[in-house]
């Protein structure tokens, strides 16, 4: 069964709201940790996740259960920078680099360096090679595009809007710069060949910034009365497992501090069902939730997650199977200047 989750202290939530109620919200994209070519062999002894809205950190420890070095390739996926984020904010830890998320990754204490792989897809045709060609950087968010596209010569821009690989979005005047937008989508996917030794366990540990999302003010405590706010009222208190216990301690925390302008809202997702490809379930899982802030709230979906001290929530699953991502979301009220 799901619950909400309601400590005397906080609650997490992440969501995406629609334009007519989210001008000022920023969405979330869903980061998983490491995927691993499936191979019978290896066995994840343990799995420790650290979940904050400034850092997600993993640790490993795999198990080799053959009398064989097996090496098979450990990769990291990032998600899709969609065209769409041109119009919709997305708080990027580092955009425009290839690792926007600033993730590295350790084995047995050593930090080991991954190779990347970028492609530009268009209604799933690959047009990297096309995009390269242009002098265009590869991914259609990236602050310098406009740079690049002044760049090139009229026949060349004309011939990109042909082939629809970017848009005119206003022809500029003699105070500001035409303005255009890419229409590809860029993949981005880390990887390297890892090996695991025989007979003995190997610790990995990854660490990165998330590309959590947030909005100035929660639609939870939005006025029921417009249609849009219900409906994403009722999908907030579905997807984050929201209680009457929880919703109370929202409204007596939005009076405490003044008004529901005052109590904003973060969102944080992580893929966990993807990349299991070791052999049998996880022995030993171990969650951890830090809120950050002792005033904040915070709610999952997760009935056996515990507060144990300070920001921090915590539960333990043993022989556990992903079945379900993880969503948070947390409200952080914000004292009026």
């Amino acid at each position: 069964m799901k619950i909400g989750l309601m400590a005397a202290f906080g609650a997490v939530c992440l969501w995406l709201a629609p334009a007519a109620l989210a001008d000022d919200s920023e969405a979330e994209l869903g980061i998983g940790g490491l995927h691993f070519t499936q191979n019978a062999a290896i066995q994840m002894v343990s799995e420790d996740l650290y979940l904050s809205m400034d850092q997600v950190r993993i640790r490993y420890v795999f198990r080799n259960r053959t009398n064989r070095d097996v090496t098979i390739r450990v990769g990291f996926p990032l998600p899709d920078i969609l065209p769409d984020y041109y119009f919709e904010p997305v708080a990027f830890p580092n955009r425009g680099d290839p690792n926007f998320v600033n993730f590295e990754t350790r084995a047995d204490g050593q930090l080991i360096p991954m190779q990347v792989e970028q492609h530009a897809r268009l209604n799933g045709a690959d047009v990297t090679a096309r995009v390269r060609a242009a002098g265009l950087p590869l991914s259609p968010i990236d602050p310098h595009f406009d740079d690049a596209v002044a760049r090139l010569s009229a026949a060349s821009r004309a011939d990109l809007m042909r082939a629809h690989l970017m848009e005119n979005l206003s022809e500029g005047d003699r105070n500001n710069p035409p303005e255009y937008r890419a229409l590809w989508s860029l993949a981005t996917a880390y990887s390297r060949m890892q090996t695991f030794p025989a007979g003995r366990d190997i610790t990995v540990e990854q660490r990165y910034t998330p590309v959590a999302g947030g909005s100035v003010e929660t639609v939870l405590l939005a006025n029921a009365d417009y249609p849009e706010a219900a409906a994403e009222r009722r999908r907030l208190v579905q997807d984050y497992c929201i209680d009457a216990t929880f919703e109370r301690a929202a409204r007596q925390t939005m009076q405490r501090y003044g008004g529901a302008e005052f109590v904003q809202e973060r969102r944080l997702s992580y893929v966990l069902r993807t990349g299991a490809n070791w052999a049998g379930p996880i022995g030993r899982f171990h969650l951890t939730v830090d809120k950050g802030a002792a005033q904040n709230l915070v709610s999952l979906c997760a009935p056996d997650i515990r507060h144990t001290t300070g920001t921090l929530f915590e539960l333990t699953r043993t022989n556990y199977t992903p079945r379900e991502d993880i969503h948070v979301l947390l409200l952080t009220p914000q004292r009026a200047n």
